[in-house]
């Protein structure tokens, strides 16, 4: 297993060089670039670019793209979320077509896994909500231009736990769509182990980071009550040997985000 960064860290923040060395002082070589504005800017090619050089100059692979959640969350609270659930057609085919997007930029930096969520527009009805959400993924897959590319399933709730969402892949291969376990959202609605065994080998990517079993507080590893050494053995024994992608909150210093101590509390 290896150890990621998410740019989720500066998720406010337009993503640019200074990020990239902080990241690279830190000792991570895996990032997992947040793919929505103003971390990611579609519109703005130089900076992307600059980025994608910067990467390469120090190293550091994108691995992963979180594909797009809602328009700019800059706007907030005022910020238009995108549902790839949406019984609106219009707001859907949006989701897609942003997340499509995403793909093609995937390419670019020679990225792998694209990770999507089911999220509930207010009031949605859980049955037509995954009928349009399966809509949603089968239009990505069939126009995904960059073959290679798989998608990844991310737990989010009380409706796509381990045993949900691992129901609701059961019809695509696996080189298509597997799961994106968050531990820490895995936390607060099931046992973090026993969804990882549940997973199986459907398990492609996960996301890391730490809580009090209530709350998404996206906390570092080891400031919340999850036993990370008992949760890397699972992974372990199940044959997991993909990414441990940490996706934290910022914090006020960076003096407990070094690679080495956060590998030392996750026992690999």
């Amino acid at each position: 297993m290896r150890l990621g960064f998410s740019t989720h860290y500066y998720v406010y923040e337009s993503l640019d060089t200074a990020h990239i060395d902080e990241i690279k002082s830190l000792g991570y070589k895996e990032v997992e670039l947040w793919g929505m504005a103003p971390n990611i800017d579609l519109r703005d090619k130089e900076r992307i670019e600059r980025v994608k050089y910067c990467l390469e100059k120090n190293g550091i692979r994108a691995a992963s793209f979180h594909g797009p959640l809602y328009r700019r969350i800059s706007d907030s609270p005022a910020r238009e979320w995108l549902y790839l659930s949406s019984s609106d057609e219009h707001k859907r085919e949006e989701s897609v077509s942003r997340n499509l997007e995403i793909i093609s930029l995937m390419a670019d930096f020679n990225s792998s896994i694209l990770v999507i969520h089911f999220d509930l527009e207010e009031g949605a009805m859980i049955s037509r909500a995954f009928d349009n959400f399966r809509k949603s993924i089968d239009v990505i897959l069939c126009k995904n231009p960059k073959k290679g590319i798989r998608i990844a399933i991310e737990n989010t709730n009380e409706h796509t736990t381990s045993g949900k969402l691992m129901d609701f892949i059961r019809d695509y291969p696996s080189k298509d769509v597997g799961i994106c376990l968050d531990l820490g959202h895995a936390n607060m609605y099931e046992n973090p182990c026993d969804a990882i065994k549940i997973c199986g080998k459907r398990l492609i990517h996960t996301h890391l980071s730490d809580n009090d079993g209530k709350g998404d507080l996206h906390l570092i590893p080891g400031k919340g009550n999850i036993d990370w050494k008992k949760v890397t053995k699972t992974a372990s024994e199940i044959g997991y040997n993909g990414l441990l992608m940490l996706e934290i909150r910022k914090e006020a210093s960076l003096e407990y985000l070094e690679a080495e101590k956060i590998k030392a509390i996750l026992g690999i």
